[in-house]
């Protein structure tokens, strides 16, 4: 949830989902309609962009989910910005 709260195309999708859960269960308090947005979004997200034939491949790949067939990785990157794990970071140098 956090790189899907973390990336604009995404954005939208959240707050749709929100909106519905608030509309269906006016009475319900914000904690319970947190609570059940975190459960459900995924499953909800996916369905919404494999019926989008013009969503971008970046919303399908994420609406796929994470995947566990690999051994590490040693870093990321989310809205154009780079993330190293620290051992990758050691080992990088900088030229003066």
């Amino acid at each position: 949830m956090y790189i899907l709260n973390n990336v604009d195309q995404v954005l939208p999708y959240l707050d749709t989902h929100k909106d519905i859960f608030k509309y269906k269960n006016p009475r319900q308090s914000e904690k319970w309609a947190l609570i059940e947005h975190n459960k459900t979004f995924m499953s909800w997200f996916k369905q919404q962009i494999m019926n989008d034939p013009s969503a971008s491949d970046t919303l399908t790949w994420l609406a796929n989910g994470l995947k566990f067939d690999f051994l590490c990785c040693s870093g990321f990157e989310v809205n154009g910005c780079l993330f190293y794990t620290k051992s990758q970071d050691d080992r990088s140098t900088m030229q003066k």
